[in-house]
């Protein structure tokens, strides 16, 4: 019987904060839903779930359809658009940590496909961005109309992306190392800047910059920053290099 009453005051206690005019921040929640999938087929394989301010999208990685890499699905009407995806253990397929916008139109991702083979020219990973407004889904190849895909970890007043070097197997380390941008966190909520770290010695902010620097591109402006700079003490601000004239990236221990 005790427990029967606790049950009842429970459900008045909800009824009431659902009814008072004064719990205006009781959260409420609809019933959970599957949403790496469909009615007919669920992915094999479903991560790092990216969901769009207004709610309506929820980008993932995974395998689903025989296809590995991003995927934007659509929650009110259940349509699950490819954003990057390619078969599996291809550079096409490797696509993973999703970051969506407000809005869910842009979706940013790290991989190792050369989306944009004439500013990328590097086989190690990579940050882009995807226009989903865009439906052409083919790689860039210097077209006149605009391209659906945006590379991200690009130099600063460049389109071309980053360069960088490796240590005395490449072969194995190039796949492995480059740039990458965090899912869930790395695109603003307008779609237009995107942070990412880069994890091999790049010329981000000029030749031999150390790894584990962090930076933010800004997409239509072109232009991309270097957040994780040398903090001067004696000028109690940003070390600035005085043959370049831009702040000082930090050290590589510095960086970890």
């Amino acid at each position: 019987m005790r427990r029967a009453r606790t049950s009842l005051l429970l459900l008045g206690l909800a009824a009431t904060l659902l009814v008072s005019p004064t719990a205006v921040f009781a959260d409420l929640f609809e019933p959970a839903a599957l949403l790496s999938g469909t009615a007919s087929e669920q992915a094999i394989d479903a991560r790092d779930p990216a969901v769009s301010s207004d709610g309506r999208f929820v980008a993932f990685d995974g395998d689903y359809g025989g296809l590995t890499g991003v995927w934007r699905r659509a929650v009110g009407t259940g349509v699950i658009e490819a954003v990057a995806v390619g078969a599996p253990s291809t550079p096409q397929g490797s696509a993973v940590l999703p970051s969506i916008s407000a809005d869910g139109r842009y979706v940013s991702f790290t991989t190792t496909a050369r989306l944009d083979p004439v500013d990328d020219t590097n086989t190690g990973p990579d940050v882009y961005v995807r226009d989903m407004s865009n439906p052409q889904s083919e790689l860039c190849q210097g077209q006149s109309e605009a391209c659906a895909y945006t590379l991200a970890s690009a130099g600063d007043g460049s389109s071309v992306g980053l360069s960088y070097s490796y240590g005395s197997n490449p072969l194995v380390e190039e796949p492995a190392y480059g740039s990458i941008a965090g899912g869930r966190s790395a695109l603003s909520a307008d779609g237009q800047q995107v942070a990412f770290v880069t994890t091999a010695i790049s010329d981000l902010a000029g030749s031999g910059t150390p790894a584990l620097q962090v930076a933010v591109r800004d997409i239509p402006r072109q232009t991309t920053q270097l957040i994780s700079v040398r903090y001067d003490p004696a000028g109690d601000g940003p070390a600035v290099d005085p043959a370049t004239g831009r702040p000082e990236p930090v050290a590589a221990q510095e960086g970890t």
